[in-house]
């Protein structure tokens, strides 16, 4: 039932709204009770993710538990 339901086309009544799913991430990093150099290496790997989602035609699409899709790459 499922697969049947995500086979469906996009309705086209009504937009969901856009999150910035990665934008309470850097502040959670900052305020962890962790080591410096950790935190560094996050950070790092935070920009490096953002970079790659930036992408100006791609969208992150939140989905079921488990699946997340980047529309229009």
């Amino acid at each position: 039932m499922l697969r049947r339901l995500h086979a469906l086309p996009r309705p086209e009544s009504f937009e969901l709204p856009e999150q910035e799913l990665l934008e309470r991430v850097e502040p959670r990093i900052e305020s962890a009770p962790i080591d410096s150099d950790d935190k560094d290496f996050l950070l790092g790997h935070l920009d490096r993710l953002s970079a790659e989602i930036a992408y100006p035609a791609a969208r992150l699409v939140r989905g079921d538990a488990g699946r997340t899709a980047i529309e229009g790459v």
